[in-house]
């Protein structure tokens, strides 16, 4: 087992336990060099290593720390924690203190700062073949890894006039409407602030969203798909149709929608 360490209690906690199951833990020190979350101060690491070194069931195998901005436009202060970092390190060497395994870039650093490279490198959103943001550069190529499938479960033919989902916040106008009818809401991370926003692709085509999205449920306009039939298969996001798009309609980021997809949306690897 490894584990992120920052505060003695935890250390304590896990020599303790350590000791009890008859191992030795290693673990990773957490140095905050500017992201303000979880980590020491650059200034009490060195104390804090040698503190690790006292417990008999611990075992000092890294040091790490986050960067808060390497995704913005202006880098400037991801050079800043690099070079906090590199200056931790050199405290530490001089302290005559071996860190085996020194980490510090997360996706966009991997993209951007090869000099974050360290030992080992941190990719997130890079995982699911997506760039942390526009302003990255592409000097890996990514393809994205995951979609979000659904399939129709009806099909109906609506009048002029018929209101569409809750609130009714959508009225047909056409004379003669076909609505899809998917299993799919925002109980499974398809967001409600997609409603009356978004397009999904059904056998390649684009069709509109209809009124809100629902806890389960969404509804389409398929009146433009030549041969749709119950069972066709639905995407919401994927080949053709980019996380992005649904990240900017909702206002937030790729990483939050892939994330977002709740736990009982069956997971398919290929």
């Amino acid at each position: 087992m490894e584990q992120t360490v920052c505060s003695a209690d935890l250390l304590d906690a896990l020599d303790q336990e350590s000791r009890k199951r008859g191992v030795t833990t290693a673990v990773h020190i957490k140095v905050d060099t500017g992201m303000g979350r979880i980590g020491l101060a650059p200034g009490d690491v060195v104390e804090f290593s040698c503190r690790v070194k006292d417990y008999p069931n611990l075992s000092l195998k890294g040091l790490y720390s986050h960067l808060s901005c390497a995704d913005e436009e202006d880098k400037a202060f991801t050079r800043i924690q690099i070079a906090r970092f590199q200056e931790l390190l050199g405290v530490l060497a001089g302290a005559g203190i071996s860190i085996p395994l020194r980490h510090l870039a997360n996706s966009a650093g991997v993209l951007d700062f090869p000099e974050a490279y360290f030992d080992i490198v941190r990719p997130g959103i890079m995982i699911y073949g997506l760039y942390p943001s526009p302003d990255v550069s592409h000097s890996v190529v990514l393809h994205p890894a995951m979609s979000f499938v659904t399939r129709i479960c009806q099909l109906k033919e609506v009048s002029a006039g018929t209101p569409i989902g809750y609130g009714a916040t959508f009225v047909t106008t056409e004379e003669m409407t076909r609505i899809a009818t998917i299993p799919v809401g925002y109980a499974d991370g398809y967001r409600r602030l997609l409603s009356n926003k978004a397009e999904v692709l059904v056998k390649g085509t684009r069709v509109p969203l209809l009124g809100r999205v629902a806890m389960d449920m969404c509804m389409l306009d398929v009146t433009s798909v030549p041969d749709v039939r119950v069972g066709d298969d639905i995407v919401l996001f994927g080949e053709g149709l980019p996380v992005e798009e649904i990240a900017s309609l909702i206002g937030t980021i790729n990483y939050e929608v892939v994330t977002g997809i709740g736990k009982r949306v069956p997971r398919v690897y290929v």
